[in-house]
Protein backbone atom coordinates (compact mmCIF):
# COMPACT_ATOMS: atom_id res chain seq x y z
CA UNK A 1 0.00 0.00 0.00
CA UNK A 2 1.30 3.61 -0.55
CA UNK A 3 2.37 4.60 2.44
CA UNK A 4 0.60 7.68 2.23
CA UNK A 5 -3.29 6.75 1.34
CA UNK A 6 -5.43 6.56 3.75
CA UNK A 7 -5.80 3.48 5.98
CA UNK A 8 -7.98 0.84 5.70
CA UNK A 9 -9.80 -0.78 8.94
CA UNK A 10 -10.29 -4.64 9.20
CA UNK A 11 -12.52 -4.60 11.83
CA UNK A 12 -15.41 -2.76 9.76
CA UNK A 13 -15.70 -5.96 7.89
CA UNK A 14 -15.96 -8.31 10.33
CA UNK A 15 -19.10 -6.28 11.35
CA UNK A 16 -21.10 -8.10 8.41
CA UNK A 17 -21.95 -11.50 7.83
CA UNK A 18 -19.28 -13.26 5.84
CA UNK A 19 -20.00 -12.74 1.99
CA UNK A 20 -18.58 -13.33 -1.45
CA UNK A 21 -19.14 -11.55 -4.55
CA UNK A 22 -21.30 -12.55 -6.94
CA UNK A 23 -18.40 -13.12 -9.55
CA UNK A 24 -17.31 -15.79 -7.92
CA UNK A 25 -20.53 -17.45 -7.85
CA UNK A 26 -21.42 -16.83 -11.82
CA UNK A 27 -17.91 -18.90 -12.53
CA UNK A 28 -19.28 -21.19 -10.48
CA UNK A 29 -22.46 -21.61 -11.92
CA UNK A 30 -20.59 -21.45 -15.54
CA UNK A 31 -18.25 -24.69 -14.21
CA UNK A 32 -21.17 -26.61 -13.26
CA UNK A 33 -22.82 -25.93 -16.34
CA UNK A 34 -19.85 -27.65 -18.47
CA UNK A 35 -20.71 -30.62 -15.70
CA UNK A 36 -24.01 -31.39 -16.88
CA UNK A 37 -25.65 -29.96 -13.66
CA UNK A 38 -28.90 -28.33 -13.65
CA UNK A 39 -28.02 -24.90 -11.92
CA UNK A 40 -31.37 -22.89 -11.75
CA UNK A 41 -32.17 -26.03 -9.62
CA UNK A 42 -29.53 -25.78 -7.38
CA UNK A 43 -30.02 -22.09 -7.07
CA UNK A 44 -33.32 -22.33 -5.98
CA UNK A 45 -32.37 -25.21 -3.61
CA UNK A 46 -30.15 -22.70 -1.88
CA UNK A 47 -32.24 -19.99 -1.55
CA UNK A 48 -30.47 -17.95 -4.31
CA UNK A 49 -32.02 -16.13 -7.43
CA UNK A 50 -30.28 -15.67 -10.68
CA UNK A 51 -30.76 -11.76 -10.21
CA UNK A 52 -28.18 -11.87 -7.61
CA UNK A 53 -25.51 -13.40 -9.41
CA UNK A 54 -25.68 -9.79 -11.55
CA UNK A 55 -22.73 -7.69 -11.45
CA UNK A 56 -25.22 -5.58 -10.07
CA UNK A 57 -26.06 -7.48 -7.28
CA UNK A 58 -24.74 -6.83 -3.67
CA UNK A 59 -22.53 -9.76 -2.04
CA UNK A 60 -24.10 -13.20 -1.65
CA UNK A 61 -23.89 -14.54 1.96
CA UNK A 62 -21.50 -17.32 2.49
CA UNK A 63 -24.04 -19.33 3.92
CA UNK A 64 -26.14 -19.37 0.34
CA UNK A 65 -22.60 -20.70 -1.52
CA UNK A 66 -22.14 -23.27 1.07
CA UNK A 67 -25.90 -24.65 0.86
CA UNK A 68 -25.02 -23.96 -3.29
CA UNK A 69 -22.01 -26.24 -3.20
CA UNK A 70 -23.36 -28.93 -0.61
CA UNK A 71 -26.00 -29.38 -3.37
CA UNK A 72 -23.21 -29.47 -6.14
CA UNK A 73 -20.80 -31.55 -4.40
CA UNK A 74 -23.91 -34.24 -3.63
CA UNK A 75 -24.71 -34.19 -7.45
CA UNK A 76 -20.91 -33.99 -8.58
CA UNK A 77 -18.45 -35.94 -6.31
CA UNK A 78 -15.57 -35.28 -8.62
CA UNK A 79 -12.52 -33.95 -6.54
CA UNK A 80 -11.68 -32.28 -9.43
CA UNK A 81 -14.24 -30.48 -9.64
CA UNK A 82 -13.10 -27.91 -7.04
CA UNK A 83 -9.69 -27.51 -9.02
CA UNK A 84 -11.51 -26.53 -12.15
CA UNK A 85 -13.18 -23.57 -10.18
CA UNK A 86 -10.34 -22.51 -8.82
CA UNK A 87 -8.67 -22.38 -11.77
CA UNK A 88 -11.49 -20.33 -13.59
CA UNK A 89 -11.14 -17.66 -10.93
CA UNK A 90 -8.18 -15.78 -12.76
CA UNK A 91 -6.73 -12.92 -11.74
CA UNK A 92 -8.36 -10.27 -13.51
CA UNK A 93 -11.54 -11.32 -12.22
CA UNK A 94 -10.61 -9.43 -9.01
CA UNK A 95 -12.14 -6.13 -9.83
CA UNK A 96 -10.72 -2.80 -7.97
CA UNK A 97 -8.85 -5.00 -5.35
CA UNK A 98 -7.07 -7.03 -8.28
CA UNK A 99 -6.33 -3.60 -9.66
CA UNK A 100 -4.25 -2.87 -6.56
CA UNK A 101 -2.72 -5.64 -5.85
CA UNK A 102 -1.01 -5.80 -9.51
CA UNK A 103 -0.01 -2.41 -9.46
CA UNK A 104 1.53 -2.24 -6.16
CA UNK A 105 5.50 -1.85 -6.73
CA UNK A 106 6.68 -4.69 -5.07
CA UNK A 107 5.73 -8.77 -4.66
CA UNK A 108 5.45 -7.98 -0.88
CA UNK A 109 3.16 -5.21 -1.14
CA UNK A 110 1.32 -6.99 -3.28
CA UNK A 111 0.76 -9.73 -0.83
CA UNK A 112 0.13 -7.11 1.94
CA UNK A 113 -2.64 -5.35 -0.70
CA UNK A 114 -4.74 -8.93 -0.76
CA UNK A 115 -4.04 -9.24 3.20
CA UNK A 116 -5.65 -6.39 3.30
CA UNK A 117 -8.44 -6.41 0.86
CA UNK A 118 -9.39 -9.59 0.44
CA UNK A 119 -12.19 -9.52 2.47
CA UNK A 120 -13.62 -7.27 0.05
CA UNK A 121 -13.89 -9.63 -2.41
CA UNK A 122 -14.65 -13.08 -0.23
CA UNK A 123 -15.33 -12.49 3.45
CA UNK A 124 -15.96 -15.46 4.78
CA UNK A 125 -12.08 -16.51 4.88
CA UNK A 126 -9.63 -14.59 6.68
CA UNK A 127 -6.29 -13.88 4.89
CA UNK A 128 -2.58 -12.91 6.87
CA UNK A 129 0.68 -12.57 6.21
CA UNK A 130 3.70 -13.10 8.10
CA UNK A 131 7.27 -13.61 7.48
CA UNK A 132 10.21 -15.55 9.12
CA UNK A 133 13.53 -16.72 8.03
CA UNK A 134 13.62 -17.55 4.73
CA UNK A 135 9.81 -17.52 3.59
CA UNK A 136 6.77 -15.97 3.78
CA UNK A 137 3.06 -17.61 4.40
CA UNK A 138 0.15 -15.93 3.14
CA UNK A 139 -2.48 -18.03 5.43
CA UNK A 140 -6.02 -18.73 4.72
CA UNK A 141 -8.66 -19.82 6.90
CA UNK A 142 -12.51 -19.79 7.24
CA UNK A 143 -14.71 -17.79 9.25
CA UNK A 144 -16.93 -20.00 9.88
CA UNK A 145 -17.58 -23.49 9.66
CA UNK A 146 -17.86 -25.27 6.38
CA UNK A 147 -19.71 -28.20 7.58
CA UNK A 148 -18.17 -30.65 5.35
CA UNK A 149 -16.69 -28.57 2.56
CA UNK A 150 -13.58 -27.57 4.45
CA UNK A 151 -11.32 -29.30 1.68
CA UNK A 152 -13.21 -28.29 -1.03
CA UNK A 153 -13.01 -24.71 -0.02
CA UNK A 154 -9.31 -24.88 0.88
CA UNK A 155 -8.57 -26.29 -2.42
CA UNK A 156 -10.66 -23.64 -4.31
CA UNK A 157 -9.08 -20.76 -2.62
CA UNK A 158 -5.72 -22.57 -3.25
CA UNK A 159 -5.79 -22.61 -6.95
CA UNK A 160 -7.14 -19.01 -6.39
CA UNK A 161 -3.72 -17.69 -4.37
CA UNK A 162 -1.77 -19.99 -7.43
CA UNK A 163 -3.51 -17.23 -10.00
CA UNK A 164 -2.83 -14.70 -8.12
CA UNK A 165 0.97 -15.12 -7.02
CA UNK A 166 1.43 -16.25 -11.01
CA UNK A 167 0.77 -12.51 -11.76
CA UNK A 168 2.94 -11.35 -9.00
CA UNK A 169 6.03 -14.03 -8.76
CA UNK A 170 5.89 -14.70 -12.45
CA UNK A 171 8.64 -17.48 -12.93
CA UNK A 172 8.93 -17.73 -9.37
CA UNK A 173 5.97 -19.80 -8.80
CA UNK A 174 7.47 -23.01 -9.28
CA UNK A 175 9.63 -21.87 -6.00
CA UNK A 176 6.30 -21.76 -4.09
CA UNK A 177 4.51 -24.44 -1.92
CA UNK A 178 1.08 -24.90 -0.98
CA UNK A 179 0.68 -26.29 2.07
CA UNK A 180 -2.68 -27.72 2.53
CA UNK A 181 -4.71 -28.68 5.93
CA UNK A 182 -5.55 -32.22 4.82
CA UNK A 183 -4.24 -35.70 3.89
CA UNK A 184 -3.22 -36.20 0.04
CA UNK A 185 -5.98 -36.47 -1.98
CA UNK A 186 -7.21 -38.38 -4.92
CA UNK A 187 -5.69 -36.33 -7.10
CA UNK A 188 -2.06 -35.88 -5.30
CA UNK A 189 -0.48 -38.19 -7.38
CA UNK A 190 -1.09 -36.22 -10.59
CA UNK A 191 -1.11 -32.90 -8.89
CA UNK A 192 2.02 -31.78 -11.41
CA UNK A 193 -1.08 -31.46 -14.02
CA UNK A 194 -2.84 -29.43 -12.32
CA UNK A 195 -0.90 -27.10 -10.27
CA UNK A 196 2.38 -25.27 -10.97
CA UNK A 197 3.51 -25.34 -7.00
CA UNK A 198 4.74 -27.60 -4.79
CA UNK A 199 2.73 -29.33 -2.45
CA UNK A 200 2.98 -30.27 0.98
CA UNK A 201 -0.02 -31.99 3.11
CA UNK A 202 -1.81 -32.46 6.34
CA UNK A 203 -0.51 -28.80 7.33
CA UNK A 204 -2.27 -26.87 10.59
CA UNK A 205 -3.71 -24.02 8.05
CA UNK A 206 -4.02 -23.58 4.21
CA UNK A 207 -0.96 -21.36 3.03
CA UNK A 208 1.23 -20.73 0.12
CA UNK A 209 4.53 -20.16 1.76
CA UNK A 210 6.79 -18.01 -0.43
CA UNK A 211 10.60 -17.86 -0.72
CA UNK A 212 11.33 -14.41 0.97
CA UNK A 213 13.83 -13.38 -1.70
CA UNK A 214 10.87 -13.27 -4.32
CA UNK A 215 9.32 -10.67 -2.36
CA UNK A 216 11.40 -7.73 -3.04
CA UNK A 217 10.89 -7.95 -6.72
CA UNK A 218 9.77 -4.81 -8.64
CA UNK A 219 6.30 -6.26 -10.71
CA UNK A 220 6.33 -4.56 -14.06
CA UNK A 221 2.90 -3.71 -13.94
CA UNK A 222 4.03 -1.42 -10.70
CA UNK A 223 1.89 1.85 -11.37
CA UNK A 224 2.16 4.78 -8.17
CA UNK A 225 -0.41 6.31 -9.08
CA UNK A 226 -3.15 3.16 -10.41
CA UNK A 227 -2.05 1.55 -7.07
CA UNK A 228 -3.33 5.05 -4.77
CA UNK A 229 -6.68 5.47 -7.32
CA UNK A 230 -7.15 1.58 -6.84
CA UNK A 231 -6.68 1.69 -3.13
CA UNK A 232 -9.06 5.11 -2.71
CA UNK A 233 -12.19 2.66 -4.43
CA UNK A 234 -11.62 0.17 -2.41
CA UNK A 235 -11.66 2.15 1.14
CA UNK A 236 -14.87 3.74 -0.19
CA UNK A 237 -16.15 0.45 -1.07
CA UNK A 238 -15.41 -0.87 2.17
CA UNK A 239 -17.10 2.41 4.09
CA UNK A 240 -20.36 1.89 1.77
CA UNK A 241 -20.60 -1.93 3.15
CA UNK A 242 -19.83 -0.87 6.52
CA UNK A 243 -22.08 -1.23 9.39
CA UNK A 244 -20.97 1.91 11.03
CA UNK A 245 -23.25 4.64 9.82
CA UNK A 246 -20.51 7.37 9.72
CA UNK A 247 -18.49 5.02 7.45
CA UNK A 248 -21.23 5.42 5.11
CA UNK A 249 -21.70 8.74 5.44
CA UNK A 250 -18.35 9.34 4.62
CA UNK A 251 -18.42 7.00 1.44
CA UNK A 252 -21.44 9.09 0.42
CA UNK A 253 -19.81 12.62 0.73
CA UNK A 254 -16.79 11.53 -1.30
CA UNK A 255 -18.49 10.26 -3.99
CA UNK A 256 -20.36 13.86 -4.47
CA UNK A 257 -16.72 15.62 -5.25
CA UNK A 258 -16.67 19.06 -5.25
CA UNK A 259 -21.01 19.57 -4.43
CA UNK A 260 -20.83 18.05 -1.03
CA UNK A 261 -24.49 17.81 0.21
CA UNK A 262 -25.48 19.70 3.15
CA UNK A 263 -26.00 17.68 6.28
CA UNK A 264 -30.03 17.78 5.85
CA UNK A 265 -29.51 16.59 2.38
CA UNK A 266 -27.56 13.35 3.50
CA UNK A 267 -30.30 12.53 6.46
CA UNK A 268 -32.76 12.40 3.45
CA UNK A 269 -31.08 10.02 1.53
CA UNK A 270 -30.24 7.53 4.53
CA UNK A 271 -34.12 8.12 5.36
CA UNK A 272 -33.28 9.67 8.64
CA UNK A 273 -34.35 13.33 10.21
CA UNK A 274 -31.41 15.47 10.28
CA UNK A 275 -31.71 15.14 14.41
CA UNK A 276 -31.83 11.37 13.95
CA UNK A 277 -28.51 11.58 12.30
CA UNK A 278 -26.88 14.24 14.46
CA UNK A 279 -27.62 11.59 17.08
CA UNK A 280 -26.42 8.30 15.56
CA UNK A 281 -23.00 9.82 14.55
CA UNK A 282 -22.72 11.10 17.99
CA UNK A 283 -23.29 7.39 19.26
CA UNK A 284 -20.37 6.51 17.14
CA UNK A 285 -17.71 9.47 18.28
CA UNK A 286 -18.64 11.67 15.07
CA UNK A 287 -20.25 14.57 13.55
CA UNK A 288 -21.01 15.55 10.07
CA UNK A 289 -18.53 18.69 10.06
CA UNK A 290 -15.80 16.25 10.84
CA UNK A 291 -16.34 13.94 8.08
CA UNK A 292 -16.80 15.99 5.72
CA UNK A 293 -13.36 18.47 6.57
CA UNK A 294 -11.96 14.54 6.21
CA UNK A 295 -13.41 13.57 3.33
CA UNK A 296 -12.29 16.99 1.81
CA UNK A 297 -8.68 15.90 3.36
CA UNK A 298 -8.74 12.66 1.51
CA UNK A 299 -9.81 14.33 -1.83
CA UNK A 300 -7.05 17.26 -1.85
CA UNK A 301 -4.20 14.93 -0.99
CA UNK A 302 -5.07 13.13 -3.89
CA UNK A 303 -5.02 16.03 -6.02
CA UNK A 304 -1.90 17.40 -4.36
CA UNK A 305 -0.27 14.48 -5.25
CA UNK A 306 -1.76 13.59 -9.22
CA UNK A 307 -3.12 16.72 -10.47
CA UNK A 308 -1.54 19.49 -11.76
CA UNK A 309 -4.16 21.90 -10.30
CA UNK A 310 -3.49 24.91 -8.92
CA UNK A 311 -4.32 25.69 -5.19
CA UNK A 312 -6.82 28.06 -5.96
CA UNK A 313 -8.50 25.08 -8.23
CA UNK A 314 -8.40 22.40 -5.22
CA UNK A 315 -9.70 24.83 -2.96
CA UNK A 316 -12.62 25.16 -5.42
CA UNK A 317 -12.76 21.28 -5.84
CA UNK A 318 -12.92 20.35 -2.31
CA UNK A 319 -15.82 23.23 -2.03
CA UNK A 320 -13.76 25.84 -0.17
CA UNK A 321 -15.03 29.31 -1.24
CA UNK A 322 -11.73 30.96 0.09
CA UNK A 323 -8.35 29.31 -0.79
CA UNK A 324 -7.00 31.09 2.95
CA UNK A 325 -9.77 28.81 4.48
CA UNK A 326 -8.76 25.78 2.74
CA UNK A 327 -4.81 26.62 3.72
CA UNK A 328 -5.75 27.06 7.36
CA UNK A 329 -7.71 24.00 7.33
CA UNK A 330 -5.28 21.90 5.52
CA UNK A 331 -2.56 22.99 8.06
CA UNK A 332 -4.63 22.21 11.15
CA UNK A 333 -5.06 18.59 9.48
CA UNK A 334 -1.55 18.00 8.69
CA UNK A 335 0.82 20.55 9.85
CA UNK A 336 1.96 22.20 6.86
CA UNK A 337 0.48 23.63 3.89
CA UNK A 338 -1.13 22.22 0.49
CA UNK A 339 1.97 23.80 -1.51
CA UNK A 340 4.72 22.27 1.16
CA UNK A 341 2.82 18.92 1.44
CA UNK A 342 2.86 19.14 -3.31
CA UNK A 343 6.81 19.85 -3.08
CA UNK A 344 7.28 16.84 -0.34
CA UNK A 345 5.37 14.72 -2.30
CA UNK A 346 7.07 15.38 -5.63
CA UNK A 347 10.69 15.11 -3.87
CA UNK A 348 9.55 11.84 -2.66
CA UNK A 349 9.11 12.20 0.90
CA UNK A 350 6.32 10.62 3.03
CA UNK A 351 4.73 13.51 4.40
CA UNK A 352 2.39 11.23 6.54
CA UNK A 353 4.61 8.97 8.08
CA UNK A 354 6.77 11.77 8.70
CA UNK A 355 4.31 13.60 10.95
Amino acid sequence: MNPTAAPISPPLRARQAPSIHPVYVRLLCNTLRKRGLDVDALLVGAGLAPAALSEAAGPIPFSQLLALLGLAVRQCPDPLLSIEWGRRIRANVHGNVGNAIFSSNTVRQGLRTVEMLSSLRCSGIRVTMREAGEWAWLECAPVVPLHGLAEFIATVVAFTVIEVLRGLVSGGIGRVCIEYPFAPPAWAPDRAAHCPCDAQFDAAVLAARIPIDLLDRELPTADVHAHELAMRQCQLDMRTSSAQLSERVAAHLASHGASYPTLDQVADHFCLSPRTLRRMLQQEGQQYQKLLDQVRMEATRLLLRQSALSIDEIAAHAGYSDTSNFIRAFRRHHSQTPRQFRDATLAGVDVMAAR
